[in-house]
C-alpha cells in the first residue's frame, strides 16, 4: 500500500502538469482559428492557405499530444488502482472461504464480508480516480489565482479638486499636458524606451510627433494613460502630477483614435456613447459631422444596428469615422491620434483632418503621424529617435516635409542631432 501511495502521488503530479500544459496549449489553437477567420481575404489574396493550414495543424498536434499524456496518466492510475483492489479482494475472498470451511465464520457472515469488500474497493477506486481528475482540473483555478494576485492599479486621491472644463481664456503659463524629463521602461530588466523626454502641449494647441517605428512614439501615449509609470521625471496634467490623479478622472480628459479602429460587438449607440451620457440628437449630430448620418439612417435598426466583432460589417474608413464620432461626442480637452489615418485613403485622411480642425476647436491635439498632410497646420512638431525627443519650431508657412525628411535622415544615427535650423523662430 505504501508503494502504491507513492506511485499514485507521482502519477497525480504528472497528470496535473500535463493538464496544465494542455490547457495552455488550447488557447493558441483557438486564437489562430479566430485570426484565420478574420483574415480570410488576406490569406486568399496571398495564396497562403497551405501555410496557415499547416500552422493550425501544428498547434492542434501539440495540443493533442499533451491531451494524450493527460489521458494516459489517468488511465495508468486507474489500472494500477484496479489491480491493487482486485488483489486485495481476492485475498479477502480466500481468507473468508478458509474461515468458513474451518467453521470459524458462518456462511451468512462470509457472504456479507465478501459483498462489502468488493463494494468498498470499487468505491475506493472511483474516489482515487475522481481525486486525481479534480486535482488535474484545479490548474484552471491556478491561472485564475495568478491573475487575481496581479497588482491592481493604485487608487489615488487628488491633492486638490481638478477643473472640469478648460478656462475660457488662454492660460499659457499652465500647459494642458507637460512631460518633464521623463524616462520610461516596461520592465526593470529592459532598456529605456523613453530617455529624458520633455515637451509641452498648450491648451487648444496642436502638437505633432514624427519618428520611425520603435522610436518611442506610442510609449508616450502608454505613459499618458498610466499603463506604465515613468522611472524618473513627471507627467503633468493641468499642472498636477498624473500619479496623484484618480485613473477615471485622468482618462476622462482624453479621447483616443488609434490606427486600428476599436469597436465593440454591440449597437452603434453603445459604441458611440458607452456611458449613455448624451441624447440621440447628439449622436445623430456627431454622425452627420463625420458624414455617416445617411449610412446609419439607411440601416434597418438605425442606431440600434449591431456592430460585428471588430466592426467587420463596416469598411475600414467607416470604422475609423465611427471612432472619430465617438471622440466628437466625448469632447475631451485632449485628443490623442496614434497614426489614426495611416490605414485609410487620402480622401478619408483629409476628411478626418477637416473634422478635427473645424468640429473640435476647443480641444488640444497630440498626433503621431507619418504623412505630411496629417501634420499641416500644427503649431509644433517634435521628432523622436531612439527614445529621445527633439523640438522643431514651425511657422505655419514652413514645409512639414523638411521636418519629416530630417527625421528619417537622422533616426539611424547613434546620437540624435540638434534641432534642424529652419531659419524660422519657433512659435
Amino acid at each position: 500500500l505504501r508503494r502504491q501511495r507513492i506511485r499514485s502521488r507521482c502519477c497525480r503530479e504528472v497528470a496535473r502538469d500535463a493538464k496544465r500544459l494542455e490547457s495552455i496549449s488550447r488557447s493558441p489553437r483557438y486564437a489562430h482559428f479566430k485570426e484565420t477567420i478574420a483574415g480570410l481575404e488576406v490569406i486568399r489574396s496571398f495564396q497562403t492557405k497551405s501555410a496557415q493550414a499547416q500552422e493550425f495543424a501544428d498547434k492542434l498536434t501539440r495540443h493533442m499530444r499533451l491531451f494524450r499524456v493527460s489521458v494516459r496518466a489517468n488511465r495508468w492510475l486507474a489500472a494500477r488502482v484496479t489491480i491493487l483492489s482486485s488483489s486485495i479482494s481476492l485475498g479477502v475472498a480466500l481468507l473468508v472461504v478458509g474461515a468458513s470451511t474451518t467453521g470459524s465464520m458462518s456462511a451468512a457472515a462470509a457472504g456479507l464480508l465478501l459483498t462489502y469488500s468488493i463494494g468498498f474497493w470499487e468505491s475506493l477506486n472511483w474516489a482515487v480516480r475522481s481525486f486525481s481528475e479534480l486535482e488535474a482540473r484545479m490548474t484552471s483555478f491556478e491561472r485564475m489565482s495568478h491573475y487575481a494576485s496581479l497588482d491592481a492599479e493604485p487608487n489615488t486621491v487628488p491633492e486638490f479638486p481638478l477643473q472640469d472644463d478648460l478656462p475660457t481664456h488662454p492660460m499659457p503659463q499652465i500647459p494642458l499636458l507637460e512631460f518633464r524629463n521623463v524616462s520610461l521602461r516596461y520592465a526593470p530588466e529592459l532598456p529605456l524606451v523613453l530617455q529624458d523626454v520633455s515637451f509641452v502641449v498648450p491648451p487648444r494647441g496642436r502638437v505633432g510627433i514624427v519618428g520611425r517605428t520603435g522610436s518611442g512614439k506610442s510609449s508616450l501615449f502608454h505613459s499618458i494613460f498610466r499603463f506604465v509609470h515613468p522611472d524618473q521625471g513627471q507627467i503633468l496634467w493641468r499642472g498636477q502630477d498624473t500619479r496623484t490623479i484618480p485613473l477615471p478622472e485622468l482618462r476622462r480628459g482624453f479621447a483616443l483614435v488609434t490606427q486600428e479602429p476599436i469597436l465593440l460587438p454591440a449597437s452603434i449607440r453603445q459604441n458611440l456613447d458607452p456611458e449613455s451620457a448624451v441624447t440621440d440628437g447628439d449622436l445623430w449630430e456627431a454622425l452627420n459631422k463625420v458624414t455617416l448620418g445617411p449610412l446609419v439612417q439607411n440601416l434597418p435598426q438605425g442606431l440600434d444596428h449591431q456592430v460585428a466583432e471588430g466592426g467587420l460589417n463596416f469598411s475600414q474608413g467607416q470604422r475609423q469615422l465611427l471612432c472619430l464620432a465617438r471622440a466628437l461626442i466625448k469632447q475631451a480637452p485632449l485628443l490623442l491620434l496614434d497614426e489614426a489615418t495611416a490605414s485609410v485613403d487620402v480622401v478619408t485622411d483629409k476628411l478626418i483632418q477637416d473634422i478635427i480642425r473645424h468640429e473640435m476647436p476647443g480641444s488640444a491635439v497630440l498626433a503621431i503621424a507619418h504623412r505630411k498632410g496629417t501634420l499641416e497646420g500644427f503649431e509644433t512638431i517634435y521628432s523622436m529617435a531612439a527614445g529621445r525627443m527633439h523640438h522643431f519650431g514651425l511657422h505655419p508657412s514652413a514645409s512639414v516635409g523638411i521636418v519629416l525628411e530630417t527625421t528619417h535622415a537622422t533616426a539611424d544615427r547613434p546620437h540624435p542631432p540638434r534641432p534642424f535650423p529652419l531659419g524660422l523662430s519657433p512659435n
